[in-house]
């Protein structure tokens, strides 16, 4: 299944905090009465497309900002340029509110977003991929990963991290 407008915005937190994604383009075929294939609709939404995004949107997790802000004079600055282009490390970025992070993981992240949103899309992993990496990088396994409506349920998931490295 291709998203068609994969974003920051799209994801939304339930109650215990389980990341959900939406996708409300459905609503503009209704509107429009048209019924027609999302690949007919959207021809440039792929699945590597939505891996693009999916590396933005981790890239904006890690560094607490949007990819595209408006400086102070006020006109649009890509400041997530100088990252891709590695002329700044991710780790001079990362969001200052963030406690603490393990730097060997952070350079992990930092690969594989650089992956996700590499410019030819055949060199982009699949879902699958990104999926097993990231299970390897926070060592948290699919069954661990499933929200509990505890919340001592994010207390267990943090102790375990922490254990874990």
């Amino acid at each position: 299944m291709v998203l068609g407008n994969l974003n920051s915005s799209a994801v939304q937190l339930t109650d215990d905090c389980a990341a959900k994604v939406s996708d409300f383009s459905f609503l503009t075929e209704i509107a429009s009465a048209v019924i027609k294939s999302s690949a007919r609709q959207h021809p440039d939404m792929t699945p590597a497309s939505n891996i693009y995004s999916f590396g933005v949107i981790l890239f904006e997790m890690v560094t607490g900002r949007l990819p595209y802000s408006v400086d102070n004079d006020g006109s649009l600055d890509d400041w997530a340029s100088q990252y891709l282009h590695g002329d700044q490390p991710l780790k001079e970025m990362v969001d200052p509110t963030l406690a603490s992070f393990q730097e060997e993981q952070l350079q992990q992240v930092d690969t594989l977003i650089k992956s996700c949103v590499h410019p030819d899309q055949k060199q982009r992993p699949t879902v699958k991929e990104v999926c097993a990496r990231l299970r390897e990088i926070t060592k948290i396994t699919p069954e661990a990963a499933v929200p509990k409506l505890s919340p001592l349920w994010w207390a267990e998931l943090e102790i375990a991290s922490v254990n874990g490295n």
